[in-house]
């Protein structure tokens, strides 16, 4: 069964769901297929855009396609437990590709370091390419080891009924706030003072948005534990993320609308009833989910007295906003093959001081980027010279700290001129 996307203003909208979606990213797509599958529920998801996915969809150019958050992910081969989550999901429709024996490249400077599969081998590459640093390296993969065991407990304590978790919470996850207190650059401190092997180590940080100094060391773990088997890439592309978890949500009923804009939540006697539509219809179900963020749910669509009642407002003060990026999308009239483009990712910053260059890129708008990554959908996808026969494109990604560079260009779509 394939899906077709509705738009909302050509479906008409009844109180018959059991649940409404607010958001249509994988957060909110997931809890809808679940929702689905294993309780039968009737769900309407709701996004604004004009393709459902989130950062899973992609966006074309006659003979061109183009990611625009998927580029890559780990442990989802069949045995995993994500493996098997992303087969309840889409009921095992999407297909995986395994992007072969090396998925990332650094590039620090002159020196390059291939991040191969495996943890085992990860390990001994490091230690030939930095033979002096043995313990430091050992040292190392133990703190992620204990970080990610750590994270397992933290997960679970979120399940637990709120009397027990207020009872146990926190004697159940003490020990990963005690490494989600430390940044990622302190850990590294600790066990080494060779620039370049931190440098190396903390080379995906642009895959959690934020730069050692600032980051979660409990986060860095995850996120390079999730790699150490190697990566993969949605056949196909990564819209078809999405593409298979509509049938699914459909087949119990339900149906996901673009260009469906929700203004606000109904809240009645502290409970979300429903909610209202840009255009001012109301949409009520038995149980609302915001796939939205924190932000945009807390401080936009929900009622000022509700925020003010729970002291929401003044939490959402204190929360920062993390880096933007600039994204440029490459096409050729050539194929992978042809170019010689490889599947692994490219992580590529000047040198070792990268907290430096981020500051001096937020001073100086013709300071050297302080990182570019370089994805090759092309290469990563068996699927893409068969839709677009002689072409290839590549995506190139970087940090921006200070938004008065690009901020002229803040002007409608398609209208920011040659300068842009």
């Amino acid at each position: 069964m394939k899906s077709r996307v509705t738009p909302f203003k050509r479906w008409d909208v009844e109180d018959n769901y059991d649940v409404i979606v607010i958001g249509s990213g994988i957060g909110g797509l997931t809890t809808a297929s679940l929702l689905s599958r294993l309780a039968g529920m009737k769900v309407l998801v709701l996004e604004q855009h004009y393709e459902p996915g989130g950062f899973t969809h992609t966006f074309k150019r006659p003979g061109f396609e183009w990611d625009v958050g998927v580029h890559y992910i780990g442990g989802v081969h069949p045995k995993t437990m994500l493996g098997k989550l992303f087969d309840l999901i889409t009921d095992g429709t999407l297909s995986w590709e395994d992007m072969g024996e090396v998925y990332d490249r650094a590039i620090v400077g002159d020196f390059s370091f291939d991040f191969r599969k495996g943890r085992k081998n990860l390990v001994a590459d490091l230690k030939a390419a930095f033979p002096d640093e043995h313990d430091a390296i050992d040292a190392y993969f133990a703190r992620v080891k204990e970080a990610t065991q750590a994270s397992g407990m933290f997960f679970l304590e979120k399940l637990l009924p709120p009397a027990i978790s207020a009872l146990i919470g926190g004697q159940v996850t003490a020990n990963f706030d005690k490494i989600a207190s430390k940044t990622t650059e302190e850990v590294l401190d600790g066990l080494t003072d060779n620039a370049l092997l931190r440098a190396v180590l903390t080379t995906q940080w642009g895959d959690y948005g934020l730069p050692p100094s600032r980051s979660s060391f409990a986060m860095h773990a995850m996120v390079a534990a999730h790699y150490f088997y190697g990566a993969y890439y949605p056949v196909g592309g990564s819209s078809r993320i999405a593409e298979s978890i509509l049938p699914v949500i459909e087949e119990a009923g339900g149906k996901v609308l673009v260009r469906a804009t929700v203004s606000s939540v109904l809240v009645e006697n502290n409970t979300a009833v429903g909610v209202k539509m840009e255009d001012g219809r109301e949409i009520r179900a038995p149980f609302i989910v915001s796939n939205a963020g924190a932000s945009n749910t807390f401080e936009h669509l929900v009622p000022p007295s509700v925020r003010q009642k729970f002291g929401l407002t003044d939490v959402f003060r204190k929360v920062r906003p993390s880096a933007a990026h600039l994204c440029l999308y490459l096409g050729f009239d050539e194929t992978a093959d042809a170019l010689g483009l490889e599947r692994a990712n490219l992580w590529i910053t000047p040198d070792e001081e990268l907290d430096h260059n981020i500051a001096r890129s937020a001073r100086e708008s013709s300071a050297p980027l302080p990182v570019v990554y370089v994805s090759f959908p092309a290469a990563k996808d068996p699927d893409f010279t068969r839709k677009f026969p002689g072409k290839a494109t590549v995506e190139a990604i970087t940090n921006v700290r200070n938004m008065r560079w690009v901020a002229k260009w803040e002007t409608p779509w398609k209208q920011r001129g040659n300068d842009f």
